[in-house]
C-alpha cells in the first residue's frame, strides 16, 4: 500500500530544494546585473523639446571607470564614452564603434555639447567603449529622440501716438519673436490702439490691441508671425493716416 504521507513529505522536500536552487540562481544573476557596466542619459529626456544650436547631453555611468586613454591598451572595466548624433550606433565586437565624421565624439566626460544643431527631430545616443574604441561585450548603449527648436527672441518696441500720428512708420522684428509694445497715447481724449494685419486690406488679424483714450500708456504683447514678410500695422480708429509696415525677418 502506498504511503501518501511519505510521498507528500518527499515531494515537499524536493520542492523546497528546487526553490532554494532557483532562488540562488536568481540572486546570482541579480548580483551580476547589479555589477554590470551601465550608462543612463539624464538630459535631455526622451521626447523632450530643447533649444537648437548648442545641445547639451548629460549621462550617468555605473561600474565603469572613465579614462582619457584613447587608443591605448584595453583594461577591463575602463574606457570612455562615444556620443552619437543622428547615427546608427556601431556595436560590432572588436571593431571601433565609430560612425560617420561629425556624427560621433569620444569623451571621458559625462557631459557633451553638440554645437550648431539644426531645428527638427534628432536622435541622441551614447555607448560605453574600450580604450581603443570597440564596444563592450555585450554592448552598453542608450538612446533618446528629441525635438530641437529655435529659442524664442524677445523684442521691445516703444511706440508713441501724438498728433494723430505714430512716431514710427516701420517696425522690424525676428520671425516668431515675442513682441512687447510699450504704447504711449499722448493725445488727450482721442482713442488709439496698435494692431497688426496681414496687409492694408486687414483681412487677417495677427494682433489687435485694446483701444485706449489718451493720455494713457498700455503694454501689448504678442508673437510675431513665423513666416518672414512685410505685414501692416495701424491704429484702428485712424487707419487711413496712422499706419506703417510691420516687417518680419
Amino acid at each position: 500500500m502506498v504511503n501518501l504521507k511519505t510521498i507528500n513529505k518527499k515531494y515537499f522536500l524536493l520542492s523546497a530544494s528546487l526553490i532554494t536552487i532557483l532562488t540562488a540562481i536568481v540572486l546570482q544573476a541579480s548580483a551580476v546585473e547589479t555589477n554590470a557596466s551601465n550608462i543612463i542619459i539624464l538630459e535631455p529626456k526622451e521626447g523632450s523639446n530643447v533649444s537648437a544650436d548648442n545641445l547639451t547631453i548629460m549621462v550617468e555611468v555605473k561600474n565603469f571607470n572613465l579614462t582619457g586613454k584613447f587608443g591605448q591598451t584595453n583594461v577591463t572595466g575602463e574606457g570612455h564614452i562615444h556620443y552619437y548624433l543622428d547615427a546608427v550606433v556601431p556595436t560590432e565586437p572588436s571593431k571601433p564603434a565609430i560612425s560617420a565624421p561629425g556624427t560621433y565624439a569620444p569623451s571621458a566626460n559625462k557631459t557633451y555639447i553638440w554645437q550648431n544643431v539644426t531645428e527638427g527631430t534628432h536622435n541622441l545616443s551614447v555607448q560605453l567603449v574600450n580604450n581603443d574604441h570597440p564596444p563592450l561585450n555585450p554592448p552598453v548603449v542608450r538612446t533618446v529622440d528629441i525635438t530641437s527648436t529655435s529659442a524664442q527672441q524677445n523684442v521691445v518696441v516703444d511706440l508713441i501716438a501724438m498728433g494723430i500720428a505714430f512716431n514710427k512708420k516701420s517696425i522690424t522684428v525676428p520671425a516668431g519673436s515675442n513682441v512687447t509694445v510699450n504704447f504711449d497715447n499722448q493725445d488727450t481724449a482721442i482713442p488709439h490702439n496698435f494692431a497688426v494685419y496681414d496687409s492694408a486690406l486687414a483681412k487677417k488679424t495677427i494682433f489687435r490691441g485694446e483701444i485706449v483714450s489718451g493720455p494713457k500708456k498700455i503694454v501689448y504683447r504678442f508673437d510675431a508671425p513665423q513666416e518672414p514678410g512685410t505685414y501692416f500695422f495701424r491704429c484702428d480708429p485712424h487707419a487711413p493716416i496712422m499706419n506703417g509696415q510691420f516687417i518680419v525677418q
